[in-house]
């Protein structure tokens, strides 16, 4: 090896050290130094918070520019605690605050006003108290305002329609009073508008037809009255419209069939009354009307089964009357039917077999009559069916047994309605719930064999206890084993179930003329051929010889169970050992080969050796060119060092001896 050689490995090693020595420094590339002025912020608000801020990076929740600045703080779900200190409106680049999800207390601080480049706040789910700043009108810059699940309380204030650029507005579950400001009808470019779950009251304004980019609003769950405004017909990019449960009254304007996009229209629990328009008609995109707990009457408009994306109805509990109308066949997405407590009567509708895709009916409390026909069995989904307290008659179909996904089936409370429960209805491993009358409606007589077997605890059991009694007693038969447990060599007959406590003795074999009956070494009947060693398909004892027994008793009693017998012995040969197969009867187990896993471990030692070996020469190898190396430079500086001298004769033969090697 040359010394330029040596040169370029030492300069190898050189640049090799610096990269693993920048290489922290690269790692933390991603962290930036906060500058003097929101350090200071940062460390009181740290204080507080119980958090320690020492620079910029996703790891902190900082963000910050290239100077340093903080732009964007995304703390949620940190666990911080105690308020938030009014030094955070000294932030002044802040783009992005998010303190979502905490445990933060006391007000909203003035100086969040001073956050002027601020677009999103999010002070969500917390426990923040006290009103709404008024400081807010400052963020100018603001699209998106969360201050849900918090306890925040006092009016909506005006200052909200100063916040121009706002897309979203959510303050659901607060505390806040008073009536929706006019002011808000300033937010043209809100989408999303949502203050549920609070006090407001009061009416709604006309100025809310101004917010025509909304998809979303929501304002359920106040103490809003009058009625809705003809001006709500002007929010044509509507989505989900959600009025429910506050005090509204009058009619629903016709202005309402406008919403073309609108797909959730949820009006429940409110005073609304009069007829439902059939200008629904033109509400294409309606996915769930619910009406529920109004003053609606009436019948419903043949329009409705032009709505063909519905999935859910909710009509329950209002004046809705019959007939329905026959477009209703045409909703083949229809899941859920609710009229529950309406003023339907007449027969069952036979529209309602083309609503296929139903899970739910419910056409409980209303003045149903007629006989359950049989268009039920072609709702094949149906999951929940409640025709409770109406005048039906006749008997239960059979065919209401076909529905396999049946969980709750409530038909108590139809004085008219006699027969005797279908038996198949046990078959239904899914149902949870059975009502029925217990005066009117009878339950099966038990068969036998018993047709149903089923488990006591079971929806049918609890309304037909006694057939389940019988049935359940008889379950432990022939059909309780995965096979015949009389074999191929005889025939297994139930005996009943009275006062039978064991399996075995639920049921007995009728042997072939070649065969006996014999008790197994594990309690049960079976048919052995009179040669048992020749009745199995291979050697019975495996690593043994098979010896007939004496001949088992030439006839058995029907009930009961014989002597215990086996039918032949084994015997084993050396190295086995004598046992009892799965079957209860004898057989000869061989001893495991033995383990190969000496052989193994030397094979690993011998490896391993080699391995140890070849890296002793290479660490030999190594130490020999280091010597080498070393005597190659200390003879090159002897001999430098004598020239230097004048000992020139000495320095000859030192390269001498250097072309020797």
């Amino acid at each position: 090896m040359s010394r330029i050689s040596v040169l370029r490995l030492v300069v190898g090693l050189l640049l090799l050290a610096v990269v693993f020595e920048s290489a922290p420094a690269l790692v933390s590339g991603a962290k930036s130094k906060l500058h003097p002025s929101q350090a200071a912020v940062l460390a009181v608000l740290g204080k507080g918070w119980g958090r320690t801020f020492t620079n910029c990076s996703q790891a902190s929740g900082l963000i910050c520019g290239g100077n340093g600045m903080v732009i964007q703080m995304s703390l949620n779900n940190s666990q911080l605690v105690g308020t938030i200190p009014s030094v955070i409106g000294n932030l002044s680049l802040l783009q992005h605050l998010n303190l979502g999800v905490n445990q933060l207390t006391g007000p909203i601080p003035e100086s969040i006003g001073n956050l002027t480049n601020l677009s999103y706040l999010g002070l969500f789910n917390n426990q923040l108290t006290g009103p709404m700043p008024p400081s807010l009108a400052g963020l100018s810059k603001l699209q998106t305002l969360t201050l849900s699940d918090n306890r925040l309380n006092g009016s909506l204030p005006d200052a909200l329609g100063k916040l121009t650029a706002l897309l979203r507005l959510n303050l659901d579950n607060n505390s806040l009073s008073g009536s929706l400001p006019a002011a808000i009808s300033a937010l043209s470019l809100l989408t999303y508008l949502s203050i549920s779950d609070n006090l407001l009251n009061g009416t709604l304004p006309d100025s809310i037809g101004a917010l025509s980019a909304c998809q979303n609003l929501g304002l359920a769950n106040n103490t809003l009255s009058g009625s809705l405004p003809a001006s709500i017909g002007n929010l044509t990019n509507l989505v989900t419209l959600g009025l429910t449960n506050n005090s509204l009254s009058g009619r629903i304007p016709a202005s309402i069939s406008s919403l073309g996009k609108l797909e959730k229209l949820n009006l429940g629990f409110n005073l609304l009354s009069g007829a439902l328009s059939n200008g629904i008609r033109r509400m294409t995109a309606l996915t769930r009307i619910r009406l529920q707990n109004t003053s609606l009457s009436g019948t419903l408009p043949p329009g409705i089964g032009l709505l063909r994306r519905l999935k859910q109805i909710d009509l329950s509990h209002t004046g809705i009357t019959s007939p329905l109308p026959d477009s209703m066949g045409q909703l083949d997405k229809l899941t859920e039917l609710l009229m529950h407590g309406c003023q339907l009567n007449g027969s069952l509708p036979a529209l309602l077999g083309n609503l296929t895709a139903l899970q739910t009916l419910d056409l409980g409390s209303n003045s149903l009559s007629g006989e359950i026909t049989s268009f039920i069995s072609n709702l094949t989904r149906i999951e929940t069916l409640d025709l409770s307290t109406n005048q039906l008659a006749g008997i239960v179909p059979d065919t209401i047994s076909s529905i396999q996904r049946l969980r709750q089936l409530d038909l108590s409370y139809n004085k008219q309605l006699g027969g005797s429960i279908p038996s198949a209805l046990g078959q239904l491993s899914n149902l949870t719930v059975l009502a029925i009358n217990a005066t009117s409606i009878t339950c099966p007589l038990p068969s036998t064999p018993c047709e149903v077997p089923q488990s006591p605890t079971s929806a049918f059991c609890q309304a037909c206890s006694n057939f389940c009694t019988s049935c359940s007693s008889a379950n432990d038969s022939c059909s309780s084993f995965a096979s015949n447990p009389c074999t191929e060599d005889g025939t297994c007959v139930s005996l009943g179930a009275a006062n039978i406590t064991t399996a075995s003795s639920n049921y007995t074999c009728l042997c072939n003329p070649d065969a006996d009956l014999v008790t197994t070494a594990i309690g049960t009947l079976t048919c052995i051929k009179t040669d048992p060693c020749t009745s199995y398909p291979s050697n019975p004892c495996g690593a043994g010889d098979c010896i007939p027994s004496p001949p088992a008793p030439a006839a058995a009693p029907k009930k009961g169970r014989p002597p215990l017998n086996t039918p032949y012995s084994c015997r084993c040969s050396a190295g086995a050992t004598a046992g009892l197969g799965a079957n209860g009867l004898p057989t000869c187990v061989s001893p495991p080969p033995p383990s190969q896993e000496p052989s193994n471990a030397v094979a690993m030692s011998t490896g391993a050796i080699i391995g140890i070996a070849v890296a002793a020469f290479a660490v030999l190898v190594c130490c020999i060119t280091l010597v080498f190396l070393c005597w190659r430079w200390r003879s090159t500086s002897q001999s430098r060092q004598l020239a230097n001298q004048g000992w020139q004769a000495e320095a000859d033969r030192s390269y001498r001896k250097d072309d020797f090697f």
